[in-house]
């Protein structure tokens, strides 16, 4: 656990208002893999997080699909996952306007576990 703690602070750098995220979910697709003109491994993909319990005695179900990007080692360790894998990933929430002027959510990937 101390590996990680030492990643997270390591992303927050003395940063403010940072977003972050426990993830636990299915690959949906295979991840996709390429080098960047830097020659920097970068990896991206989706995660299926389901969300089960009951309420007034009735079962509820929640999903929620987390797009991912990893950089480096972590996406280096991705590329080899299969869809449908179970994921557990810390992540740091992002935000970026898109080309259509929507807000898009997108989770960088600080550490993960298969």
């Amino acid at each position: 656990m101390q590996g990680v703690l030492a990643k997270v602070e390591n992303a927050l750098n003395g940063a403010t208002g940072v977003k972050m995220s426990v993830l636990r979910g299915e690959l949906t697709n295979e991840v996709a893999f390429k080098f960047l003109a830097t020659g920097t491994p970068m990896a991206t993909g989706s995660l299926k997080c389901v969300k089960e319990w009951e309420q007034e005695g009735e079962p509820r179900r929640d999903t929620y699909f987390a797009n991912f990007t990893a950089f480096g080692e972590a996406a280096e360790r991705l590329a080899g996952v299969n869809k449908g894998t179970e994921v557990l990933m810390l992540t740091e929430r992002q935000s970026r306007k898109g080309k259509d002027g929507k807000w898009y959510d997108n989770d960088l990937v600080i550490y993960f576990e298969v």
